[in-house]
């Protein structure tokens, strides 16, 4: 059971929640709740049974769970006009929640959980906070992290961006490029007063001309205005449509200019 302090979090954060990560899974219909408008009920041929009490009880789960949300109302809609009709169908079809038989609400609070945790929500601590077995609350990460990452493939960052490449792993051995460390691409968007927006972080295999290209043109609007350190892979932005602002690390204003994507890069280095 969830405690009072935990019920009344979630009451307040659903309906009018600003984290991103949550509402890139629960404000976008087709990451998890498939097309909502419409969305694809299939007929169900295996079930001859009235769905008129499990669609009450779907409703109430949404309503709980989602507050007072356009989300909510377009996914409510949708099950009222099936409501009153004999048609038989699965209204979680081409869902994450598809074929489930864990409650509604117990996967609309493992979704919050697990978007506005800072450090991670591991399957351990999801199985004892909404009282599932440990198989069903790692399959329900899976699935959550999936839809997150379906989700953040389809935008990209634009306007103000800050991009460098970093290396994860522990405190031994050699720091830096040329290390054996994991090497990757970070990336931040800003205002325009310098508060960050978004974040794109991609492992890479090498830091080079090619993959730091492969990784803008995928990550980065074109136009958008990217600073960068003094590496020489990415002078070659400005040939592909891109405003490259150049500063050296040790120039007075690098910090100030690569301020958030060095901050992304202190709080991965904290979970790794």
């Amino acid at each position: 059971m969830y405690s009072k302090i935990q019920q009344e979090k979630a009451a307040r954060v659903f309906p009018g929640c600003r984290s991103t990560s949550f509402k890139a899974v629960m404000a976008d219909g087709r990451s998890v709740l498939g097309s909502v408008a419409p969305v694809e009920l299939v007929r169900n041929n295996n079930h001859g049974r009235d769905t008129s009490e499990s669609i009450n009880q779907l409703m109430d789960d949404a309503k709980r769970a989602l507050g007072n949300t356009p989300l909510a109302e377009e996914f409510l809609t949708v099950i009222r006009k099936k409501k009153g009709s004999n048609y038989q169908a699965s209204l979680t079809a081409g869902t994450v929640f598809h074929k489930i038989h864990t409650p509604l609400l117990k996967w609309f609070w493992a979704i919050f959980l697990v978007a506005t945790d800072k450090r991670g929500y591991s399957a351990l601590a999801l199985m004892k906070t909404i009282d599932v077995s440990y198989p069903t609350a790692w399959l329900m990460l899976q699935k959550i992290r999936a839809a997150m990452s379906e989700r953040d493939s389809k935008y990209q960052l634009s306007g103000l961006v800050q991009l460098d490449e970093a290396f994860f792993g522990g405190p031994d051995g050699k720091q830096g490029r040329g290390t054996d460390k994991i090497a990757a691409y970070v990336a931040v968007s800003t205002t325009d007063e310098g508060k960050p927006l978004y974040a794109k972080i991609e492992v890479t295999e090498h830091v080079n001309k090619e993959t730091a290209l492969d990784f803008v043109t995928r990550t980065v609007s074109t136009g958008s205005i990217i600073t960068t350190d003094g590496l020489n892979v990415y002078p070659q932005l400005k040939a592909k449509g891109y405003v490259h602002d150049r500063v050296l690390s040790s120039e007075a204003e690098a910090d100030e200019k690569l301020h958030w994507v060095h901050t992304v890069q202190g709080s991965v280095n904290y979970f790794v």
